[in-house]
């Protein structure tokens, strides 16, 4: 009678595929960092002000997360695969149009196509990753696929300034551009595999042919909005505005209370989200996800106001221990949930929700504290986001609690 979730449970995330699309993210955010010291310098050096980086960079996430419902739909109804190289192809151009810009201004256009090309790219992978990973072990899957990006760190800002410093942007900007059309290599031999259409629609580009009752009127909303990933949207971007509003001043926060040795926060918090996410994924899939969203939800929460009112190392430190389980954990268990919550057919499109819930969270957490640091200082600031990530931890109980999901014990279930 258990033969069949047994042998889910024991079936394998660590294939080839899986492996493949690893190396691939793991190569794309190489990139990443390589370009996120260096881009601020380059509009430094072409004569742009502190205020003309932040604008451009700031601006750049909302614009291209317009495009969000169009990447899931292109992920739904055209191909994973084709999307995520579509992608990449967009962060190529994007790359060498840097070279050609004269002005700071003009580094809005290509920072909005690899802004757009992340996007779409990222919403696949993630995709691919639910379409290869056993739903028995869902959790661990997006966990640990999660850590291609902290690993990245190590590597990528540290090359990207070498390359900058030593050879100038022009070769920086060709390098990334050749990186990035190399990674989509890692995708030839990878053949996720597809999900049947629901019943009631026409399908024949995946099933061979019409199914039996006639297909399924959808609203133009539908098409792009997914209603099963609502409250996983709404969580991430509460989430995703604590944690870059945190990570973008917190040493503009370590400077005006003259707390040494703050750059520690970043060591720390990178090697606890590595090991949070090795850790807990596996533990969500056996014992449900509400028993590490919820409790990485109130760290965030009290991450936030240690950080409005310390003004010690040991704060900064016990904060970064917070934030790293806190975000850490939090986000790809939240994408984990957005998966168990949405039809298989629907899952493009529910991450690229989460794609669009973490641009606009992030950069609406950003603009939020500057501004309101500048006016009530920082103290105010880090409780206003205190309260965000508490109505995140509201919503996400309140999720659960209606689809009458057990907070411990559940399994990794889909719900109905």
């Amino acid at each position: 009678m258990d033969e069949a979730p047994r042998a889910s449970a024991n079936a394998r995330v660590y294939t080839r595929a899986f492996i493949l699309v690893f190396l691939m993210e793991f190569t794309i955010f190489v990139v990443f960092y390589m370009l996120l010291p260096t881009v601020p310098l380059y509009i430094n050096e072409l004569g742009g002000s502190k205020s003309t980086i932040g604008w451009v960079i700031g601006i750049a996430g909302p614009i291209a997360a317009f495009g969000v419902p169009l990447y899931g739909i292109g992920i739904d109804r055209w191909s994973r695969r084709g999307m995520a190289v579509l992608g990449l192809a967009i962060n190529v151009v994007g790359a060498l149009v840097m070279i050609i810009v004269v002005t700071p201004l003009m580094m809005l256009v290509p920072t909005i196509l690899r802004r757009v090309g992340s996007g779409a790219t990222g919403a696949a992978t993630r995709t691919m990753i639910l379409d290869i990973a056993p739903p028995s072990r869902r959790g661990e899957a997006m966990t640990n696929f999660a850590t291609s990006h902290n690993i990245a760190i190590a590597f990528g800002p540290a090359v990207g300034l070498y390359v900058y410093g030593e050879f100038g942007s022009t070769p920086l900007f060709l390098i990334c551009a050749a990186v990035m059309g190399a990674a989509a290599l890692f995708l030839l031999p990878v053949r996720p595999p597809q999900h049947p259409a629901p019943p009631g629609r026409s399908d024949p580009g995946r099933n061979g042919g019409p199914t039996a009752s006639p297909p399924l009127k959808e609203g133009w909303l539908a098409k792009f909005i997914v209603p099963e990933a609502s409250i996983p949207g709404i969580v991430v971007l509460l989430l995703s505005a604590a944690y870059l509003a945190t990570t973008t001043f917190v040493s503009i926060l370590g400077e005006e209370r003259q707390v040494p040795n703050y750059g520690a926060f970043f060591v720390l918090y990178a090697v606890v989200v590595i090991s949070g996410r090795l850790l807990t994924g596996r533990v969500s899939d056996t014992y449900g996800r509400a028993v590490i969203l919820l409790p990485s939800l109130a760290l965030t929460v009290a991450c936030m106001i240690t950080l409005a009112f310390t003004h010690s190392t040991v704060g900064f430190l016990a904060a970064a221990f917070m934030l790293g389980l806190g975000f850490g954990t939090g986000q790809p268990m939240v994408q984990a949930i957005a998966a168990d919550w949405s039809p298989p057919e629907k899952y493009g499109r529910a991450m690229a929700m989460m794609m669009g819930g973490f641009s606009f969270g992030s950069a609406g957490g950003t603009v939020f504290v500057g501004e309101v640091s500048e006016r009530l200082g920082f103290e105010a600031a880090f409780l206003g986001l205190a309260l965000l990530a508490g109505a995140a931890l509201i919503i996400a109980y309140a999720g659960f609690r209606r689809r009458r999901i057990p907070l411990l014990g559940a399994g990794a279930r889909p719900a109905a």
